[in-house]
C-alpha cells in the first residue's frame, strides 16, 4: 500500500477509543530524533499502533523507548490527527486516529530492541520519508503548535473557567492531571491528599447532595457569619453540572471544621492543607497545558455535613475541582501590584 492518496486532519481532541496509533516527534538537544526501519531505506518518526489494556499516552511512551531508545525523557501529547486513504498501516482507506505527541530526550540506549535499524540525530529533516504525504504535514503542525506546547507558561495563562463544552474528557488526559497533582510536595512527605473522581450519575447523585447541604444551610445556617456566599454557592453548583468531571479533594489527615483542634493539631493541619494546596495547583497548571479549562471550588463548604456523609470517608473535605474543555476565554481578572504584596528585608 502506499499513502498516495492519504489526507491528513488535526483535532484539538477525540473520544479516546478511537485513538489506535501514537506517533512522537521527538528531539534531543537541539536536533530532530528520525529513525530509520530495518527493511526500509526511507525515514520515520517514531510511532506505532496501541496495544489492548494500553492507555494512549502508555502507547506513545512505549514507541518512544522501544523504537528510540530513549530512557531518560519528558513526553506530552499535542493534539489528534488521523489520516484518510490506504496506507502500510491502513489497508481499508477509513480515517483512522491517533495521537501525536512531541518529545525531548536527554539519554538513549546503547542498543535498541525493536524493528529500527537505528536512530539518527538530524540538523535539518530528511526528505526520503517512508509516508511521505503524511510525516512532512505532521513535522508542520508540530512546528505551528509545538513552541507553544513546550514554552507556554500556564502559570500566566490559567484562567477560571465556568463555562464548558459537553465533551468528555479522555482517559489519558485525565491520568495527567492527576498525576500532577500526586507529584507536589508535602510537609513531612505525608502526601495527605485523596482524589474522588466523579463523573455522569454518580456526579449528580454528588451535587443533588450540595444542593440538599445549601439547602439546609439557609434553614440552620451553620456558617452564619457566611450566609452573603450562599448565592455564589448555588451558582457554583450550577457551573459543576456542566462541568464533565468534578475532582472531590479530601485531607486524610483532616478532621471536621466543626471540631476543635489543639495548637499541635491546628499546625499539622495548616502544613496539609498547603501541601493540598500545592496538589491542586498542580493539577489546574496541568490542565492548563493540555488545554482543559478547570475552576478551583470552595463553596463546598455550605454542604460539608451531607457531602462527607454522602462520601463516606473518614477525611476532611478540603473543596473541588471543575474539569471540562473550555467555552469561554475569559481575561486574567485584577491582581495585587507586586509592591504591594513583597518587602525586601
Amino acid at each position: 500500500m502506499n499513502s498516495k492518496m492519504s489526507e491528513v486532519k488535526f483535532y484539538d481532541t477525540i473520544e479516546d477509543f478511537l485513538l489506535k496509533f501514537a506517533v512522537i516527534i521527538a528531539r534531543s538537544n537541539g536536533k530532530w530524533v528520525i529513525c530509520k526501519h530495518k527493511e526500509r531505506d526511507s525515514f520515520e518518526i517514531p510511532g506505532g499502533h496501541r496495544e489492548e489494556g494500553e492507555s494512549i499516552l502508555e502507547t506513545a511512551k512505549r514507541e518512544l523507548q522501544e523504537e528510540t531508545g530513549a530512557l531518560e525523557y519528558k513526553i506530552k501529547p499535542l493534539c489528534v490527527y488521523s489520516v484518510t486513504g490506504q496506507t502500510r498501516v491502513n489497508a481499508t482507506g477509513e480515517e483512522t486516529f491517533g495521537l501525536l505527541c512531541i518529545a525531548e530526550i536527554y539519554r538513549f540506549s546503547d542498543k535498541l530492541d525493536s524493528e529500527i535499524e537505528k536512530v539518527f540525530l538530524m540538523d535539518k529533516l530528511p526528505t526520503e520519508w517512508t509516508y511521505p504525504l503524511i510525516q512532512p504535514k505532521l513535522i508542520e503542525e508540530y512546528e505551528r503548535r509545538g513552541l507553544s506546547a513546550w514554552q507556554r507558561e500556564a502559570i500566566y495563562t490559567r484562567r477560571s473557567i465556568r463555562k464548558f463544552k459537553k465533551v468528555p474528557i479522555e482517559q489519558f488526559v485525565l491520568e495527567q492531571i492527576l498525576d500532577a497533582g500526586r507529584a507536589a510536595p508535602s510537609a513531612k512527605n505525608r502526601q495527605p491528599w485523596k482524589y474522588l473522581v466523579y463523573s455522569g450519575e454518580a456526579k449528580e447523585e454528588l451535587l443533588a447532595k450540595m444542593q440538599e447541604g445549601i439547602a439546609n444551610e439557609e434553614i440552620m445556617p451553620r456558617l452564619p457569619l457566611s450566609a452573603n456566599g450562599i448565592p455564589d454557592a448555588k451558582n457554583t453548583r450550577q457551573v459543576m453540572e456542566c462541568a464533565p468531571i468534578i475532582i472531590i479533594v479530601l485531607n486524610t489527615n483532616g478532621k471536621s471544621p466543626f471540631t476543635q483542634l489543639n495548637v499541635d493539631e491546628r499546625f499539622t493541619e495548616m502544613n496539609d492543607l498547603l501541601s493540598i494546596g500545592a496538589s491542586i495547583e498542580n493539577m489546574l497548571l496541568k490542565a492548563e497545558e493540555l488545554n482543559v479549562g478547570t475552576l478551583w471550588i470552595g463553596n463546598t463548604c455550605f454542604a460539608y455535613q451531607e457531602l462527607i456523609e454522602y462520601i463516606g470517608m473518614d477525611a476532611e473535605l478540603v473543596g473541588a475541582v471543575a474539569l471540562g474543555y473550555k467555552a469561554e476565554n475569559p481575561l486574567m481578572r485584577p491582581r495585587k501590584h507586586i509592591d504591594d504584596i513583597v518587602s525586601i528585608i
